[in-house]
């Protein structure tokens, strides 16, 4: 039977955004293990929080 919605040429696009959405969050993934290896070997996360911490006292005191 002939669905009178879809035109009768049209490819069938389903789970289309399903997969995309997939590619993405592994691609973002991807960037998320790179920044956090480049951070853990670099120490910039734990400069940047002893400097938070030495501000943070400095106010307080």
């Amino acid at each position: 039977m002939i669905n009178p919605i879809r035109p009768r040429g049209s490819l069938d696009e389903r789970g289309q955004a399903t997969a995309e959405y997939a590619l993405v969050l592994l691609g973002a993934g991807a960037i998320a293990m790179l920044v956090m290896a480049w951070a853990t070997k670099s120490n910039r996360i734990g400069a940047l929080l002893d400097a938070v911490f030495k501000s943070l006292i400095g106010n307080v005191t």
